[in-house]
């Protein structure tokens, strides 16, 4: 594969000041693929991290009157360790094969880079659950990798992140040959 097509950052900056904004009151992902516009394929990956971030409970109770039903709840799924190898997360960080302009993003090699997402939080949630939620994000978008920008937060908890999401090819990922995104504002 050659040259990847250069892709623009102006949408992500876009996507970066809505989250600055928090003009939603409910925990929310938007996703948009580069390449050709594909709304149902975006919207897709959204249906397929929100179901793939939960698991649903249930047991056997009784009622006041003897009458038994089953109780059922969802609560958040952990990631398997699997899942936590085989993806890697960058934090305003590019590696190496993807470069950068202020046109956007360019990929040399065999990388793709795939498209950007914003995820909202309606309170503060901790960073390692988030940094669960981001990876749940790329394995929707059969990706392996994400870079991503926290949005405003403490040290230990976040209302929300942006990134970008890659399908890189970790057999030529080198983590001492990365180089700081933090001006591409993702």
């Amino acid at each position: 594969m050659g040259v990847s097509t250069m892709r623009t950052i102006h949408a992500l900056l876009s996507a970066s000041a809505a989250l600055a904004l928090g003009c939603s009151h409910r925990e929310n992902l938007f996703y948009t693929s580069f390449g050709a516009a594909d709304p149902s394929r975006d919207s897709r990956i959204v249906q397929t991290w929100e179901k793939s971030r939960v698991k649903t409970n249930s047991r056997d109770e009784v009622d006041a009157s003897g009458r038994k039903y089953q109780s059922t709840w969802e609560t958040r799924r952990p990631l398997t360790e699997a899942e936590r190898r085989s993806l890697v997360v960058l934090v305003d960080t590019i590696p190496e094969g993807i470069e950068s302009s202020q046109s956007g993003l360019r990929s040399i090699g065999p990388h793709v880079v795939l498209g950007k997402f914003y995820i909202r939080y309606k309170d503060n949630v901790e960073k390692n659950l988030v940094l669960d939620d981001v990876k749940l994000v790329a394995i929707a978008a059969s990706a392996n990798m994400a870079l991503i920008s926290w949005g405003a937060s403490t040290q230990e908890s976040t209302w929300g992140v942006s990134g970008i999401i890659i399908r890189y090819d970790l057999t030529k990922f080198d983590p001492s040959k990365v180089q700081s995104a933090k001006n591409l504002s993702i």
